[in-house]
């Protein structure tokens, strides 16, 4: 298999190794409208910050919004091609059966797998932030991101033992994937409006936009605590005239 960007990658759930992920929805084979442009970034802006966080600045390859045969964009680490067009899924079940098979049974001690077990829950939020961003962001419900939901099935049985199990853990992690992009959020909706501009982006180019986002955030929270300071001042100055006999 070649790696490429679709959902993770046989690489990619191993601890250590950077992420991917695509929205694995039918792409659009003509002009979109600006409502689906919208949800096709949103959903690769929220892997974009999802992968920065959880897997670092370093992480990101690139994101596109162009769609393939596969996909209608694709979000991926470095270590992944910005190549489209792949039509397998990069965690396959194979790989992820030889993982559980070699997880500790009952009586060994689970904290000799920590990292897997670590990996795995970032792994699942990253791929579950995309259809959260959406949820967040665009004014009706998600797409269905089924490729995405599928590869974070797979990830979520390496360390789960039931079927129910697996659909809290799957819970667990959307819970933390709204968390992320709702505090990450003015920074996602830069990285949707730059590309809707620039269609594909490399992971530099991303990181400059989540910067820039930051900094003004700070700016902005800076220029409010300066506002509410002078207004606390003036407030005081009012009491103690008032105050004076």
């Amino acid at each position: 298999m070649s790696p490429s960007a679709s959902v993770g990658s046989t690489a990619a759930i191993v601890p250590g190794m950077d992420f991917a992920g695509h929205d694995g929805r039918t792409p659009e084979l003509m002009p979109r409208s600006a409502a689906d442009d919208a949800h096709v970034a949103n959903h690769e802006a929220s892997h974009c910050l999802s992968g920065l966080v959880l897997f670092g600045v370093d992480s990101l390859g690139g994101s596109t919004i162009v769609a393939s045969e596969t996909a209608g964009g694709s979000t991926w680490g470095k270590r992944h091609s910005a190549e489209l067009g792949s039509t397998e899924d990069d965690v396959s079940s194979d790989l992820c059966d030889q993982l559980r098979a070699v997880m500790p049974a009952d009586f060994e001690p689970k904290s000799d797998a920590s990292e897997i077990y670590a990996h795995c829950f970032c792994r699942v939020t990253d791929l579950l932030a995309g259809s959260a961003g959406e949820k967040l962001l665009c004014a009706d419900a998600p797409w269905l991101a089924k490729s995405d939901l599928t590869q974070a099935e797979r990830i979520a049985s390496i360390v789960c033992t039931s079927a129910e199990a697996i659909e809290l853990f799957l819970g667990f992690c959307r819970a933390e994937a709204e968390n992320l992009v709702a505090k990450h959020r003015v920074s996602i909706q830069a990285v949707a409006a730059a590309l809707i501009r620039h269609r594909t982006m490399t992971g530099d180019q991303i990181v400059a936009v989540v910067a820039d986002s930051v900094a003004r955030e700070a700016m902005i929270a800076e220029q409010k605590r300066r506002i509410d300071w002078k207004r606390t001042e003036a407030s005081a100055r009012a009491f103690l005239a008032a105050a004076q006999p």
